[in-house]
């Protein structure tokens, strides 16, 4: 996946080709320098200057892959956010509860509203979160004794 960022951020490409319009839908890739590979991409430019890659299949579900673990990666840091943000009384029993709403509802987990999640999670499970106003008014109270 190293070789791939490489040779698409660099200005050398190894792999270049050019696009000639044919008859139709039809076009020829002329191959000008490099060869088409397993492992690396082919710069192709169009009759009208435009750029392409063609990128073998396994590079780019590899890419595909990486970008949704990022993805997830990303989802998780909102969650842990999102649930700290709520007071939990215990982190990892609030954690498991949302895990298992995200598995219950078939949700892809790159797409869940965290913020949603845990606020309906808060809702349906009050002893999972410290309540503020419990404990303003005990201070209150105790302050009034």
């Amino acid at each position: 996946m190293e070789k791939l960022v490489e040779s698409l951020s660099s200005n050398q490409k190894r792999n270049q080709a050019l696009l000639h319009p044919f008859e139709g839908n039809e076009a020829l890739l002329e191959l000008t320098k490099g060869r088409l590979g397993n492992e690396e991409p082919c710069h192709v430019k169009g009759a009208q200057g435009e750029e392409y890659v063609i990128l073998p299949k396994h590079l780019l579900l590899g890419l595909v892959n990486l970008l949704q673990k990022g993805r997830e990666e990303r989802v998780k840091l909102n969650l842990e956010r999102d649930i700290l943000q709520q007071m939990p009384i215990d982190f990892e029993d609030v954690w498991e509860v949302a895990l298992q709403e995200i598995h219950r509802e078939n949700a892809n987990p790159s797409y869940v509203d965290t913020k949603r999640l845990i606020k309906e999670i808060k809702r349906r499970h009050p002893n999972l979160f410290f309540q503020l106003g419990d404990l303003f008014g005990r201070a209150k109270e105790e302050m009034l004794d």
